[in-house]
């Protein structure tokens, strides 16, 4: 008896992607309305999946399942011949790589003409004669921001030819891969995957495999997790049930992959994405210390532009170690929900801390007016792929927020590019740059200045205090109308100045490099960033271009929207996205349009100038002395794993003497056992775990941390044990 089974996964255009959670499943029955059907002769049989009429759409992407006995290889046609405006045809479809055909994967890219909403999907099959089987269909709906932030729902069972008594294999609806430093997990979302009994990944061909051990496993979740450094590219995961039953997904097509950026001519290096036809442009830029991790990560969260519509489904979400080798979540975080302020568009994200929980600011630009507006999205656990943001539903800051911007729709109310500064010197007092439309102090009718509110409670970030704008920021003295992502920084060499970066909106792709980049302003030594007369920030006059300034670096060449970050150990950067690509030989607009990031180092107290150059392998840098000097840290790489054996061993490398720390910490945080207290000398040393606790006694299965804590930073490494 041969069973065959195939999930399809549909991503929807339009508005479909991101509904609430409805109280009902959806509807699967045969056209002709009953979930039974019986022949006896070849037969070409039509299955209609519904929403149910409490829903506005289906949900954004669905898995069509089914099990079946002589019907050999199956597979769907989607019928868009009715008339109906809701009904999905398919807008493309293949199979989409080597992995993806082997894994019986077929992706098929939806939309319904004529109309925003999906809420109902066709498909013809050829069932030959003498055939049974079942078909469901299983759903991830998402309810609001957040990478794994959604319900899994499915629909009833409906059946041919008296059905079989076959379970359907496990259902893989989403697969999330993490690098964890010294090892791989996959979190998966789905459903019957409480049956699993082995996860694996394949390669290419079948040319390698990897088992997984299973860690938590649930009927709709489960996470694997291996030792080994997998490349996902052209990578499929295979689950195998209790029954027998397998099931597979192509990792290729996994929300997170990977990707490096390019080095390139110039003092930098460049994030791209890493899906071609995509280009990056504004963007976020922080560092954090993961909390269940430990880990240092770098995080880019970007706008994701497709190059051949111009359309943007949101923020992906990057992060990576050392600033040169990067994995990417490309749903980091999605526009918000039908009728919601941020529906049609996230644009401009700007990070910040306060407490314990991280916020994301950005604009949204709505579905029935294209008005923008500023809201943000919170989370208490900055990580990779399990980032869960939860969205504050309002905007907080609108057009109607303040007393001087232009109220008109000239495309839509003109709000964007949020910047939260802390204020230096009180705790939970916030500051909020914008570029908002303006018609009092310019000639043009589209003119645009940077705005000025400050939060009106400490510590909350949801009612803010209009504070009018910068006057510097008008025409008249910067000498275009039209700005754009302004962005504060302090100013290291002279610690009472600040300085102020933004963009030309009108700059187009200029061979003349000092109309192609980054404007700034300067504030006078000693006054407040939150100053907004023109008097104190006219140093330089106007609006110099940033290329100018640093002459003759033309790293900044063709920059536009920056981000400057000062890291855990105190080095600083300035990054920007390479609007027309990088100019090479004295032309524009050749090369890759990315995310540039170059280290700044200030030159001697006094002198306000800075130079930029490509940052330092910041795997082996992690160390930085008073001075700003860098040394070389300790390594540490993992040689021998045999926890069953209880051998677990880590070669450690320091260059000098140093005192150094490691320890093993279980899931919880906390430590199971103390492997190294003391100083070590110059070289090479072994350490060895034996997988027993400070008591003596064998510690239970489950996902444990090597810790090694040495002056100036951290190495971490993962030990999965399984008894």
């Amino acid at each position: 008896m041969r069973y065959t089974w195939m999930h399809m996964v549909l991503l929807v255009i339009c508005l479909s992607a991101a509904l609430p959670a409805p109280a009902e499943a959806l509807s699967l029955l045969w056209s002709t309305g009953s979930t039974t059907l019986a022949f006896t002769q070849a037969t070409r049989c039509t299955l209609l999946v519904r929403a149910e009429p409490s829903d506005v759409s289906l949900p954004g992407d669905w898995l069509l399942l089914w099990t079946a006995d002589h019907a050999g290889v199956l597979r769907p046609q989607v019928d868009s011949s009715s008339t109906d405006a809701n009904l999905a045809g398919i807008h493309d479809g293949s199979w989409n790589s080597t992995a993806e055909e082997r894994a019986h994967v077929f992706t098929a890219t939806m939309r319904a003409p004529g109309s925003a909403f999906v809420t109902s999907a066709r498909y013809v099959f050829d069932l030959p004669a003498g055939s049974s089987g079942k078909f469901q269909v299983v759903a991830n709906r998402l309810r609001t921001l957040g990478a794994m932030d959604s319900r899994i729902e499915s629909s009833g069972v409906i059946s041919f030819n008296g059905g079989i008594s076959a379970p359907f294999p496990p259902a893989i609806v989403r697969a999330a891969t993490d690098d964890l430093g010294g090892g791989f997990s996959v979190s998966i979302q789905g459903a019957g995957l409480r049956t699993t009994t082995a996860v694996a990944v394949v390669g290419r061909d079948n040319r390698w495999q990897v088992p997984l051990h299973i860690i938590a496993v649930d009927d709709s979740a489960l996470t694997a997790v291996t030792t080994a450094e997998l490349p996902l590219e052209d990578a499929t995961l295979e689950l195998k049930s209790e029954s027998g039953a397998a099931s597979a997904a192509s990792l290729l097509a996994s929300a997170c992959g990977a990707t490096a950026p390019l080095d390139s001519l110039f003092q930098y290096v460049l994030f791209a994405d890493p899906v071609a036809g995509y280009s990056t442009k504004d963007f976020a830029f922080h560092q954090n210390i993961t909390k269940v991790t430990h880990k240092r990560l770098y995080h880019l969260f970007y706008i994701r532009h497709k190059d051949s519509d111009g359309s943007e489904p949101g923020l992906g979400h990057a992060w990576s170690s050392d600033l040169r080798t990067w994995r990417v979540d490309l749903a980091g975080v999605p526009p918000g929900i039908t009728g919601d302020w941020d529906a049609r568009y996230v644009w401009a994200p700007h990070i910040v801390e306060s407490g314990d929980s991280t916020y994301i600011f950005y604009a949204g630009v709505d579905q029935a007016r294209f008005d923008q507006s500023i809201g943000y999205a919170a989370t208490t656990g900055l990580d990779t792929c399990n980032t869960e943001w939860k969205r504050y539903r309002t905007p907080v800051w609108t057009v109607d927020s303040t007393k001087w911007a232009a109220r008109r729709r000239i495309g839509g109310r003109q709000l964007r590019d949020p910047f939260v500064l802390p204020h230096p010197d009180s705790a939970g007092v916030f500051f909020l740059l914008f570029s908002q439309g303006d018609t009092n102090t310019a000639p043009s009718s589209t003119a645009s200045l940077v705005g000025l509110a400050r939060n009106r409670t400490v510590g909350s970030m949801q009612r803010w205090l209009d504070l009018g704008f910068y006057r510097n920021t008008g025409v008249a003295s910067t000498g275009f109308p039209l700005l754009e992502g302004p962005m504060l920084m302090h100013d290291r060499a002279l610690s009472t100045r600040w300085w102020m970066l933004f963009s030309n909106f009108d700059a187009t792709c200029s061979n003349n490099p000092a109309s192609s980049s980054i404007r700034f302003q300067r504030l006078d030594l000693g006054a407040a960033p939150w100053d907004t007369t023109s008097i104190h920030w006219q140093n330089p006059s106007g609006a110099p271009a940033l290329f100018s300034q640093l002459a003759p670096d033309s790293t900044v060449w063709g920059w536009n929207g920056t981000e400057y970050l000062k890291d855990l150990d105190g080095r600083e950067f300035l990054a920007g996205f390479t609007a027309w690509g990088q100019p090479r030989g004295g032309v524009c607009g050749v090369g890759t349009q990315g995310i540039a990031i170059s280290q700044m180092h200030w030159r001697a107290p006094g002198n306000t100038d800075f130079v930029l150059r490509r940052p330092g392998a910041a795997a082996a840098v992690t160390a930085v002395d008073e001075d700003g000097s860098e040394h070389t840290a300790a390594r540490m790489s993992m040689v021998e794993f045999r926890p069953r054996s209880g051998r677990v061993s880590w070669r450690l490398e320091v260059p000098a003497p140093m005192r150094v720390r490691m320890d093993i910490y279980d899931i919880m945080g906390r430590v199971s056992r103390t492997l190294l207290d003391g100083t070590l000398g110059p070289g090479t040393t072994t350490v060895t775990w034996n997988t027993s606790n400070s008591a003596g006694a064998p510690v239970r299965s489950g996902m444990y941390y090597a810790k090694l804590s040495f002056e100036g930073g951290i190495r971490l490494a993962t030990v999965p044990i399984v008894r």
